[in-house]
């Protein structure tokens, strides 16, 4: 019966490893998506202010670059949002699912 016991909490625990790694993956990705995404735009604002002949020009560039980071940052507040609520509801399942056990 103990080893029974032992090898169901083993195997919840190992189980619990590999969500765990997983949703590390996936942040992982996020994080790299959005910081070549950041890299991408900032390369496109160096091009226009290099390219600029005047200062109306330099501020249009900024206006662009400020634009495009504010709908960046929108983007992603959804996008993290979303993968908050997706971890929550995890962890919600999983104490469910213990409560039911112990019970």
């Amino acid at each position: 019966m103990k080893i029974a016991v032992i090898l169901t909490i083993l195997s919840s625990m190992a189980f619990a490893q590999d969500e765990k790694s997983q949703n590390l993956d996936q942040l992982k990705k996020m994080i790299a998506g959005n910081i070549d995404q950041h890299i991408t735009m900032l390369q496109s604002f160096k091009s226009c202010v290099q390219s600029a002949s005047g200062k109306e020009q330099l501020q249009e560039c900024r206006k662009t670059n400020k634009e495009a980071m504010e709908k960046f940052k929108q983007e992603n507040k959804s996008e993290r949002e979303s993968f908050r609520e997706k971890i929550k509801s995890s962890r919600e399942e999983k104490r469910e699912k213990r409560n039911k056990k112990e019970d």
